[in-house]
């Protein structure tokens, strides 16, 4: 007997609460980042801001890589996801204070944005363990398929509605933010299920590198996240949107918005068209794919 398909997950309460959650909060978590870069540049026309928000997104994922797989594995998940939930609800309610008063205090600004990329790096793991707790596990294939659905239409729908709302003004951006990861809370909150993970005393460090271990002595697996990673970082093309949009094709913040709306959308066919694909050359595939996107990247 196959596994359910369709819109089997929806089935389940805490699944509809959870995805809802994690759609509003993934779109919203880009609509602040279109906002907030292209906000800066209006303001400074420096790249180099641009540069210090995408280091404050980023940072926080490398620092605590380590440690955000054992905390999601140690800790009830529930409970870790209410709380990031609650610290990107703050964060966004300080960009929104912080752009309607018209003040613009960088230090402040990059620890705001600390405050969101640590907790959204804290909120990756801790959904995608989630996912098995709220469903049966006969439905556990339909659950991922929808979750990371879910994640790649927020990625799409996130930054063009920022660059929209952007022209009502920037704290509109962020007030909407606000009160998005606010539902975020109050339905994680109100969900019953929820595994509480096992219980660790103390942080054990065999634990934390058990996972560099196994990377490293997969040769295989290294090499593939090698490659994405020294293309994710060597060409993250993202980050000059707004110069783009602003003082080349002088679109505005809306266009911004649908600039990096546009990358995620070629990520959303990509991974539909390997739901009917099979690929029988892994290897080549991703270099090819490499490729490509190193010459769209100097284009």
């Amino acid at each position: 007997m196959g596994n359910p398909g369709g819109f089997a997950a929806f089935r389940y309460r805490d699944f509809n609460l959870f995805i809802f959650a994690k759609f509003f909060a993934a779109g919203t978590y880009h609509m602040i980042l279109v906002a907030v870069l292209y906000q800066l540049y209006d303001l400074t026309q420096n790249p180099l801001n641009i540069a210090m928000v995408n280091l404050c997104m980023i940072v926080p994922v490398f620092v605590f890589a380590l440690l955000t797989g054992y905390v999601a594995d140690s800790f009830d998940r529930k409970s870790v996801l209410t709380v990031t939930y609650s610290v990107l609800c703050i964060g966004a309610t300080g960009l929104c204070i912080e752009s309607y008063l018209g003040v613009t205090r960088m230090w402040l600004i990059y620890l705001l944005l600390l405050a969101i990329g640590t907790s959204r790096a804290f909120q990756g793991p801790t959904t995608n363990s989630l996912v098995p707790t709220l469903v049966p596990r006969e439905v556990f294939a339909n659950a991922i398929a929808w979750n990371q659905s879910t994640a790649k239409t927020a990625q799409i729908c996130g930054p063009a509605a920022g660059g929209f709302l952007y022209l009502l003004g920037p704290e509109v951006v962020y007030g909407t933010a606000a009160a998005t990861f606010l539902f975020g809370v109050l339905s994680t909150l109100a969900m019953r299920r929820g595994e509480v993970a096992r219980k660790k005393s103390g942080i054990n460090i065999e634990l934390l590198l058990e996972g560099i271990r196994y990377v490293f002595n997969k040769r295989i697996l290294f090499g593939a996240i090698a490659v994405d990673l020294i293309t994710a970082l060597m060409g993250g093309v993202q980050a000059m949107l707004p110069i783009f949009a602003r003082d080349i094709l002088e679109v505005g913040a809306h266009g911004a918005g649908i600039l990096r709306s546009s990358m995620a959308l070629g990520g959303l066919l990509a991974a539909l068209i390997f739901t009917h694909v099979s690929i029988y050359r892994a290897g080549m595939t991703m270099m090819a794919a490499c490729a490509v996107y190193g010459t769209a990247v100097m284009l």
